[in-house]
């Protein structure tokens, strides 16, 4: 009986697992993106970060301007995404079976993943710029 019960949900199980693959992906996938995008807007305003830094800015203030800038642009996206997900709701409710194409729950869950995740993909860029020497960051070489 178990046998017949595992070959009848096999298909099911594999798509999930697959599903779920995908969005893991898509998960790493976003953290390099912000990942990237924070190295190179930090780069391109040592400048700033080291003039802030002289002129008697902490460096966990520069950590907290990074940080703050990265978790505003995963507002944006998300709230985009929760617009265009909306939007697309209705074309998917036929593929869902017991649950609503809308869940409030698993939104807000969703949203505080993605913001969690391009907050923790700031660390790495906040970090390097609060170890720029105000004194390089204003002569570069």
């Amino acid at each position: 009986m178990q046998a017949i019960r595992a070959e009848s949900v096999a298909e099911r199980k594999f798509l999930l697992i697959l599903i779920g693959a995908f969005g893991v992906l898509a998960l790493v996938l976003a953290a390099v993106g912000v990942y990237g995008v924070m190295a190179l807007v930090v780069s391109e305003r040592t400048q700033e970060v080291g003039v802030r830094l002289a002129l008697g800015a902490s460096p966990s203030e520069v950590m907290a301007m990074i940080i703050r800038q990265a978790a505003t642009l995963a507002g944006i996206g998300v709230s985009a995404g929760l617009v265009l997900a909306a939007s697309l709701a209705p074309l998917m409710a036929s593929q869902l079976f017991g649950v609503p194409p809308i869940d409030p729950s698993l939104s807000c869950w969703c949203r505080r993943c993605w913001v969690a995740t391009a907050t923790l993909a700031a660390i790495v860029p906040g970090r390097r710029a609060m170890r720029i020497e105000p004194v390089r960051a204003m002569n570069p070489q």
